[in-house]
């Protein structure tokens, strides 16, 4: 389920979005101005802000909500969070177990 994040800095802020997403900012023109600063791989949202925090320097990350198992393959993930299990993607009503 790896996803390919993308960082992206200006004198005024950084920007930490997927490459689709990034795609999409680029052809709108809500990015320009914008450097290129690093990009990485990572499984959910939760695990590239927590990869994007530690190379800022910053806190650790620390998902909204408490860690759950996901309903599917027993790994943690966040349901209030993304809601995306690093195994499964992501989990919803439809993919929980009865």
């Amino acid at each position: 389920m790896r996803d390919r994040y993308q960082v992206f800095g200006q004198d005024d802020g950084i920007i930490l979005t997927t490459e689709g997403n990034a795609e999409i900012m680029r052809s709108k023109g809500l990015i320009l101005g914008y450097s290129l600063l690093y990009e990485f791989d990572a499984d959910t949202p939760e695990e590239a802000h927590a990869i994007h925090n530690l190379r800022q320097g910053w806190k650790p990350y620390k998902p909204e909500g408490k860690p759950d198992n996901c309903p599917q393959c027993n790994a943690i993930y966040y349901p209030e969070d993304s809601g995306m299990c690093w195994r499964c993607g992501r989990i919803d009503d439809e993919n929980k177990r009865p």
